[in-house]
């Protein structure tokens, strides 16, 4: 029968391992194996944007280190070192180093701003090169615009220049 003898220097850390074989006569010579410890950094989740973000806009999550192999976001599947976020949810990162070292982040939940209640306003009708005075109910500070979405005017209440056609404001 054949025997394998493992001799180690230390266990606890990166270094050579010896190796003989023995059989019951005679014993071979000596073969080694160096083992590294290929480190894995800590891998985190950066955020680009306003969390909690308003509806309509997005947040850009980014790997920590952009040196990975690979990347997984959970629970997206995504493959990439960044992902855009539209909406809410909670995120985790899964990178692969060079090495196949794995590591997993903390996760992250990115989440909405309640959308605020659009403001009220009444339709009115004025005589011809005369203007109007508009007014929207709000709690919060309201700006006026024209019909093509260029801003007009910031608060309460727009005056309209003399009017001389039917014009629409928002």
């Amino acid at each position: 029968s054949t025997t394998i003898q493992i001799i180690a220097i230390d266990t606890s850390v990166t270094g050579y391992y010896y190796i003989t074989q023995a059989d019951s006569q005679c014993a071979s010579g000596m073969d080694s194996v160096l083992v590294s410890i290929n480190a894995m950094p800590p891998l985190a989740i950066n955020v680009s944007g306003t969390n909690p973000h308003c509806p309509g806009t997005s947040v850009v999550l980014s790997a920590s280190d952009s040196t990975l192999m690979n990347y997984q976001w959970l629970p997206t599947l995504d493959t990439t070192a960044s992902i855009t976020v539209n909406d809410t949810g909670t995120f985790i990162l899964v990178g692969t180093s060079q090495y196949g070292c794995v590591d997993t982040s903390s996760q992250i939940t990115i989440t909405l701003f309640p959308m605020p209640a659009a403001p009220l306003a009444t339709d009115t009708s004025v005589c011809s090169g005369d203007s109007a005075v508009l007014f929207a109910v709000s709690q919060e500070q309201v700006t006026w615009y024209s019909f093509t979405g260029s801003a007009l005017f910031t608060g309460n209440p727009f005056v309209t220049p003399a009017l001389t056609d039917t014009t629409f404001y928002l």
